[in-house]
């Protein structure tokens, strides 16, 4: 027997079941998709190592002046208590960005297979400028004995430098033209914050430093500068910037949005001494404007290196038994990032 209407209730057809099917799971995939938590966006956060020295300006311009920030960065910047203290940090991943100065430990890393390269230059010992901001500095006393420029005064003499680095080299050429060689200098490692006192004490004779500590030295009139490092190597590429894995191979758009917004910090700090800047740079280095309107602020490379000199760098630590091979330009220079950045179109070598 046939079941009675219900004239109570609308008669739901079959095809009437399906459009309240598909309306239903429609409602409930909606619902589902605004119910999902949001999906997070990878982090642009990149850490860098920095040190007290003005050779870092660019940064922390950049950090100041809302560089990074306008491309998107959030840029921490660590400070280390030495330059030289970023290589294993940056090799671990702990790092994104190292800068300081060249040693055999960089090259030998890259040789190793370690994801790490030069992306851009740094600091250069310009011939063209007109103050020191690398130098040997000698005691007083020591000076009086000659002409401070005299490299025999540091005959059998403890200087205080890292001898396995871009500073030995810099003894090492101050050294040659008098007829004499590295080995004819005794060298230590004393902390900037303490090497005039060493001189004071008679523990050192002299010290490789470079801005902002060369002035603070001079200022006490225990030391002179006998050797400025763009005389005895001019135009030598002082430091670099180095990326680690993560902005080469797995965030390279960060690596390539940082470099734009470095370089905007070299192009600000290359307005020289603004009020902006003095106040920027006193800030970051604690440091009084009045001091750093005397020192001597170094030139910047926009980026490119002289390749030519890094090689001969690589030969000289080869010849002191610290590099086991030189490596070639590809090898250690990815250009990439700044060929990329707008402001240098045309300025960068392959």
């Amino acid at each position: 027997m046939k079941r009675p209407r219900d004239w109570g209730k609308p008669e739901v057809t079959t095809g009437t079941h399906k459009l309240l099917r598909a309306a239903a799971f429609r409602i409930f995939l909606v619902t589902a998709l605004l119910n999902l938590p949001a999906v997070a966006e990878e982090p642009n956060q990149i850490r860098v190592g920095v040190s007290a020295y003005l050779s870092y300006a660019p940064f922390h311009i950049a950090d100041q002046e809302g560089f990074f920030a306008d491309h998107g960065l959030e840029v921490e910047l660590v400070n280390l208590r030495r330059s030289y203290l970023w290589l294993a940090p940056l090799i671990r991943g702990d790092l994104d960005v190292g800068a300081g100065q060249l040693s055999p430990g960089l090259f030998n890393a890259m040789a190793r297979g370690a994801r790490i390269q030069f992306v851009a230059g740094k600091e250069v010992y310009a011939s063209s400028s007109e103050c020191t901001y690398l130098g040997i500095l000698v005691s007083t006393e020591l000076a009086q004995r000659g002409s401070p420029g005299d490299a025999t005064l540091l005959r059998g003499k403890v200087v205080s430098l890292e001898r396995n680095s871009v500073y030995g080299y810099f003894l090492d050429r101050t050294l040659q033209p008098a007829g004499l060689e590295l080995s004819d200098a005794f060298t230590r490692v004393v902390a900037p914050a303490v090497e005039v006192e060493a001189v004071r004490r008679g523990q050192i004779d002299a010290f490789n430093s470079a801005e902002p500590w060369v002035t603070r030295a001079l200022d006490t009139g225990v030391v002179v500068l006998a050797h400025s490092a763009q005389v005895v190597m001019p135009d030598f590429p002082g430091g670099i910037v180095v990326f680690g894995q993560t902005l080469l191979e797995g965030r390279p758009d960060l690596g390539q949005r940082f470099m734009a917004a470095y370089l905007a910090g070299v192009r600000r700090y290359e307005e020289g001494k603004t009020e902006r800047n003095l106040e920027i740079l006193s800030r970051s280095l604690e440091l009084e404007q009045r001091f750093l309107e005397r020192a001597c602020w170094p030139t910047f490379s926009r980026g490119p290196i002289d390749h030519g000199q890094l090689l001969e760098f690589q030969k000289w630590l080869k010849a002191q038994g610290l590099l086991n091979e030189t490596l070639a330009t590809e090898d250690y220079w990815e250009p990439r990032f700044i060929r990329q950045t707008p402001s240098m179109a045309g300025e960068v070598e392959p």
